[in-house]
């Protein structure tokens, strides 16, 4: 299931870069994140895909739609103890 974050820029966050922006408001996510949900076209500012470096302005909003997680495929390795 998608997840979707919103947020519009206020003042203070005006400048920003939008990886920074997103990277304090949606603490749950690393920086690293953030720039690969941006480069993979899962972040848009007023609708529009922008690259990591572009820089906020007041009142623009920004979409976050966050991707699931892929499945855990690990696997258990029997593993003798000596």
């Amino acid at each position: 299931m998608l997840q979707e974050f919103r947020a519009c820029v206020q003042d203070k966050s005006q400048g920003q870069r939008i990886d920074l922006f997103l990277a304090r408001t949606e603490s749950e996510l690393s920086r690293s994140q953030i720039s690969d949900f941006i480069s993979r076209g899962f972040v848009q500012v007023d609708g529009i895909t922008r690259k990591a470096s572009y820089k906020l302005k007041r009142g623009e909003c920004v979409v976050m739609t966050i991707p699931p997680l892929p499945p855990n495929t690990l696997i258990p390795e029997d593993i003798p103890v000596s």
